[in-house]
């Protein structure tokens, strides 16, 4: 899911660049009133449906750079103020890491330091060919280094920037934008600044706000994560009972790679294993009470090869066999 104020940010800038954006919600299946909802959502797919019309209709060339590099201060609330008061440029970057994908949500954000130089990695979660997000990825490369100029002056620059698409017929505005020599047509999205730049200490640092903020933070992620371990389970047991409780068909159910749902799951302290596990439980008990069907329907229904591996399972799970818990229900 993407946050609708991350919706809502790309549409202003639309408008400024002349598209109708009551078209591109029609046509990205989003409603009036979900957009009304500050703190609603949508389905990444919508997100990046209304990139690539935006994209497609704005009346510039270089829409992503000029729209990213003109996001008004504060239009992403608690978690942008919740970067701005960090004691220096890591710090900002770590969160903004950290908080990203309470946001975009059509990737994920990775800060990855090394002796010399530090990386921002922007990896794509929709399976969608980088020529069509150009506008997306270039918006938030643009985003990072305004924002990160203005916070912090003209030595926060980045020595590389690289992108997965091709590149476009000019780059005049990436290079007056970005100030960096850009490559295209890379096998990630980075931002490369040299080391000593995250140490620049930033004006807006503000420890008693830092840690309020960050608290905050903390607690929309929190909520967050909790969430998508509830939508994986109610899309697995969606997946068993259509017979295919696959990790790679309950992950595109969910508009997100394998890859990407196991490390989610992770943060959460489980995994896809265990989330298919308990739904199976779950559904071999519903199963069993409702009494319709045999116990080799169920096992075969379940996933396992043979009943005698769901009996097994069973026990596991119970402490019972599912003869004596179907009796049990009756």
């Amino acid at each position: 899911m993407a946050s609708v104020a991350f919706l809502r940010a790309l549409l202003d800038r639309a408008r400024a660049a002349g598209v109708d954006t009551d078209a591109v919600l029609r046509e990205a299946g989003v409603s009036r009133e979900t957009l009304a909802d500050l703190n609603g959502w949508i389905p990444v797919a919508a997100m990046a449906s209304a990139w690539t019309l935006v994209s497609e209709r704005a009346a510039d060339v270089d829409f992503g750079l000029h729209a990213g590099e003109s996001v008004p201060v504060g239009v992403y609330g608690v978690l942008e103020f919740a970067t701005l008061s960090s004691p220096n440029i890591q710090g900002t970057l770590e969160r903004v890491a950290r908080y990203y994908r309470l946001m975009g949500a059509m990737s994920e954000i990775a800060l990855e330091v090394g002796r010399d130089a530090a990386r921002v990695v922007l990896r794509p979660v929709v399976p969608i060919e980088p020529a069509r997000l150009r506008h997306y990825h270039e918006y938030t490369i643009a985003f990072l280094v305004t924002r990160g100029r203005l916070l912090g002056g003209d030595k926060v620059a980045p020595s590389e920037v690289r992108f997965m698409h091709p590149a476009p017929y000019s780059t005049a505005e990436h290079a007056r934008i970005l100030r960096a020599p850009v490559r295209f047509n890379q096998p990630a999205n980075e931002l490369v600044v040299p080391r000593a730049v995250l140490d620049i200490p930033l004006p807006s640092a503000d420890p008693a706000a830092s840690d309020a903020l960050g608290r905050a933070g903390e607690t929309m992620l929190g909520a967050s994560q909790h969430d998508v371990v509830a939508r994986a389970r109610d899309a697995t047991r969606t997946a068993l009972d259509a017979g295919d409780a696959s990790l790679e068909r309950v992950a595109r159910s969910l508009r997100v790679g394998a890859r990407t749902l196991q490390r989610r799951l992770g943060e959460r302290g489980t995994s896809f294993a265990r989330v298919l596990d308990e739904v199976r439980r779950e559904t071999a008990q519903r199963w069993l009470a409702q009494g319709s069907m045999s116990f080799g329907e169920i096992a075969f229904g379940l996933g396992f090869s043979e009943p005698s591996a769901f009996h097994r399972a069973f026990k596991r799970w119970t402490g019972s066999t599912p003869r004596a818990y179907r009796a049990s229900s009756r």
